[in-house]
Order: C-alpha cells, then sequence, then structure tokens
C-alpha cells in the first residue's frame, strides 16, 4: 500500500511532466507562429514584388502607347503633308483631269448637266465611275451593280468599282486632279472613300438635295452638320444655293471659304423632265412620295407605317390615279429591321396598292418624270416640298408633329406648300386643288426664285472650277475654252 509521502512524489512528478508538456505546446506553438510569421512576410514581400512589377509594367504600358500616339500623329502628319504636296504638285497639265464616283444614281440629277459641260469641254477630261455605298453605314457595301445599270441605261460612259476592289487604287491609276462624291455624309460612302482618305486630291461637292431645308445637329466642334460636315470641311469646292453658302458663311469652321453661290443643277434638271406616266386612265394623277426616316431617332418625317391604311382607302375610292415614289433608302432602312414598318408589313402593303388598278409604284431614279405629269403631289417630306414646287406642281404636306424643325430655307419653303394632318385632310386638299387650281402658284414661283435663283447652275459650277484652278496653278493651253 502506497503512503502519503509516495503519492506527493507522484503528484510532484505528473506535476512537472505537466509543465514540461506544456512548455513543449508553448514552444511548438511559437515555432508555428514563427513559421506563419514568415510565410506571411515572403508572401508579402512577393506580393509587393509582383506589385513593382506591374507597376513598371503599367508605367513601361503607358510609355508605349504614348509613343504610339504620338508616332501615329507623326504618320498622319506626314501623310496630309503627302497629301497636301501631291495636291499642290498637280495640274501641271492643260487638261484639267476629273473624276465622279457614283453610288447613287437617284442623285445623278445634280451632277448631270455638270458632266455633259465637262464632256464637251477641251480642257477637262471627266470620267466616271461607279462604287458601292452602304446607306448610314448600315451592313455591307452594295449596290454598285445598280449604279452601273442606270448609267449604262442613261447611255454614260463610265468604269466600275465592284465593292471588292479597292477604289483608291484606281483613283491613283487615273490620277484626277479633282473628285466629285455625290454624298457629304461618310456614312454613305465606302470608307476608303472616306474624307480623309481622299485628301490627296481636290474633292467636290454639288450635294445630292437641291437644298437642306432642316435643322442638322452640331458634332464636336461642327455646329451645323448640314453644312459643315468632315468632307464639308475638306473640299476644295462646295456647290450650292445661296441660303447654304450664308449659312456656310456665318457657321463654318471655314466661314464659307470653299463655298459658292451657284444654285443648283438639279433644279434646272427638274426644270427641264420630260413627263411620262406609268398608267393609262384620265383622271386626276397623284404622286404618293414617302420618306425613310420611319423611325424616333432620326428627322422623323416618315409617315408610311401610320398611314399607309388610310392611303389605300383613299386609292379605292377610284377618284384619281396614284403613283407611289418613296424614297430611294426607304426599302433598304426598313430592310435594316430599324423602322416602324417591317418588310412582310411593306411587301403586304405594296401587294394591295399595286393590285387596285389606279395605282403603281415607281422605284426607278426618273421620279422628276413623275413630277412633271401629275397634278398633284403629296409627301410626308422632305425634299419633295421644295422638288415639287421647282417642277411647279401643288403640294401638300402630311406633317409628322415629331420631326425636326425647319431652318431657315424650310421656312422660306413652306410659304408654297398646304399643310395637312392626315389623309383625310390631305384628299380634302387634292379634290379642291384639282377642282379649283392651286392658289399658292406664284407663290411658289417666288420660293424657287429665292432658292435657287435664275437657271444656269452647272455653267456657274464649271466656271468656278475653272476659276480656282487657275488660282492653283492651272495653266491651260492657249485658245481652250477656259
Amino acid at each position: 500500500m502506497r503512503t502519503p509521502a509516495h503519492l506527493l512524489r507522484t503528484l510532484r512528478a505528473l506535476a512537472r511532466r505537466v509543465v514540461t508538456i506544456d512548455e513543449q505546446v508553448s514552444a511548438l506553438r511559437h515555432e508555428q507562429q514563427d513559421a506563419r510569421s514568415d510565410a506571411a512576410a515572403r508572401a508579402l514581400a512577393a506580393q509587393e514584388h509582383r506589385d513593382a512589377l506591374a507597376g513598371r509594367a503599367t508605367e513601361e504600358n503607358a510609355r508605349i502607347a504614348a509613343d504610339l500616339t504620338a508616332l501615329r500623329a507623326q504618320v498622319g502628319q506626314a501623310q496630309r503633308d503627302a497629301r497636301l504636296a501631291a495636291r499642290r504638285a498637280s495640274l501641271r497639265g492643260p487638261t484639267l483631269r476629273v473624276v465622279m464616283l457614283v453610288h447613287n444614281p437617284s442623285a445623278w440629277g445634280s451632277l448631270d448637266a455638270v458632266h455633259t459641260l465637262m464632256s464637251a469641254a477641251e480642257d477637262i477630261d471627266v470620267t466616271i465611275v461607279t462604287i458601292g455605298s452602304h446607306q448610314g453605314g448600315l451592313g455591307d457595301l452594295r449596290g454598285e451593280d445598280a449604279a452601273h445599270e442606270a448609267m449604262v441605261a442613261r447611255g454614260v460612259p463610265h468604269l466600275r468599282c465592284p465593292e471588292d476592289r479597292d477604289p483608291i487604287d484606281l483613283l491613283h491609276v487615273l490620277d484626277p486632279d479633282i473628285v466629285f462624291r455625290q454624298s457629304q455624309w461618310d456614312a454613305d460612302i465606302d470608307p476608303r472613300l472616306g474624307s480623309e482618305e481622299l485628301g490627296a486630291f481636290r474633292t467636290c461637292l454639288v450635294p445630292y438635295e437641291p437644298l437642306n431645308t432642316i435643322h442638322n445637329p452640331d458634332a464636336g466642334d461642327t455646329l451645323d452638320t448640314g453644312v459643315d460636315s468632315e468632307f464639308h470641311h475638306r473640299a476644295w469646292l462646295v456647290f450650292t444655293p445661296r441660303f447654304a453658302y450664308e449659312r456656310a458663311v456665318a457657321v463654318g469652321r471655314r466661314a464659307g471659304a470653299q463655298y459658292r453661290a451657284v444654285g443648283h443643277p438639279k433644279a434646272d434638271a427638274l426644270r427641264a423632265a420630260v413627263p411620262a406616266w406609268p398608267l393609262a386612265g384620265d383622271a386626276p394623277r397623284i404622286v404618293v412620295s414617302t420618306h425613310h426616316s420611319l423611325s424616333d431617332t432620326w428627322n422623323n418625317f416618315g409617315l408610311l407605317d401610320r398611314v399607309r391604311d388610310d392611303l389605300l382607302a383613299w386609292a379605292r375610292s377610284g377618284d384619281q390615279e396614284f403613283v407611289w415614289s418613296p424614297h430611294p433608302y426607304l426599302l433598304p432602312f426598313v430592310h435594316s429591321g430599324r423602322a416602324k414598318i417591317s418588310q412582310e408589313d411593306l411587301r403586304a402593303w405594296r401587294a394591295q396598292w399595286d393590285a387596285l388598278g389606279n395605282t403603281a409604284s415607281a422605284l426607278s431614279s426618273d421620279y422628276p418624270a413623275l413630277l412633271a405629269a401629275c397634278d398633284v403631289v403629296v409627301t410626308d417630306g422632305i425634299s419633295m416640298l421644295l422638288e415639287a414646287q421647282v417642277v411647279g406642281k401643288p403640294v401638300v404636306f402630311l406633317e409628322r408633329d415629331e420631326h425636326v424643325p425647319f431652318n431657315e430655307a424650310g421656312r422660306r419653303m413652306l410659304a408654297g406648300v398646304h399643310t395637312a394632318r392626315g389623309v383625310p385632310e390631305a384628299q380634302a386638299l387634292v379634290t379642291a386643288l384639282v377642282r379649283d387650281g392651286d392658289p399658292l402658284r406664284e407663290v411658289q414661283q417666288q420660293v424657287v426664285t429665292d432658292l435657287f435663283g435664275p437657271p444656269g447652275a452647272a455653267e456657274r459650277i464649271v466656271a468656278a472650277i475653272r476659276e480656282q484652278a487657275r488660282r492653283d496653278g492651272w495653266r491651260p493651253q492657249p485658245g481652250s475654252h477656259s
């Protein structure tokens, strides 16, 4: 039997063992803590190293980006200098070499008379080149074949540049002194023929529309894109009626220095249009022209999506003959899927329209012949409000409330227009105009005179080109027309 003394010795031994174990556990804990601290320190050092490397990489990337930006600027400036030098080095021959880029056959009336005069001149060598386009930048380039076919139909000699060929390469081969482009909007054009890309050439513009009559938005340092788009700004010469010239002087970045107030050849072409009508009846003839802005995000004139059923009901009355003449870009805009009417709905509506017997659709570019042949024009805008007046026809404006405002020229234009708030009101106006004549006829004549001046715009354009070319160093052959 163990004595108390023995038990006490045993307890003391156990206590010493517990203390030893505690000391060992504490030592292990310290070792673990030290290990963790070392690992954390190593991780922190590694992270700091990575951060330092990332910082240096960011700084290096920023430096490289800055160098690339500076290099691009230097290359861009060198290209501009080269283009300017090339431009200044041209005009050395006795003949002006002119290229007209044609992508929009419906706007050929703006260049037709100019081309005719140049073709007959001994001191000008003019070449037409048909190209593709994409209105508003939508979709792939297309339409060169249609432009080619339109030129063939008109008997206009031309070269072709299909969409899969580089038009700049062709221009370099042709080596023109002057290049006409049909549209001031780069978004409509092959990007290889953009405003900057044509910088090596003297570019000219006869706008496809006779006169811009609506307010255009500003863009960056451009106060009015209607007269100071990038193409306007870079152009050698821009030919417009007086109102556009005065606007360019007032707000253009070059104060209108490149503008010449000459009227517009399309107004002269409209005046000379030969009547043609696709229907054989003897009822009053109505042209229904519809704009392509069938959305809420543009200039908002288009109404076909809202009034198509009312137009059908009117045509079914059988009192008049109707030709639907849509804006050239209406069908492509509907095809893009951005319009307020679908392709299926438009096809269904047109099928009903064309089946009535007293109706037709005119999708060709020769709408001036329709205007010359009709009795009244009904339209939701925009240029048709003015072009109908040039031809001397009464015009009824189916007005959409949300459209962008008219500018000063547009407000002057409206003096010769009858406005309707719907198809029933337009129908009543047309009936009265056919029966009683147009009380605004003399007003229209004054509007056209105020906005376009006298005929002869093409002659004034060719004369202005010769004059500016001489200022730039051109020396025509003695005895030539110039």
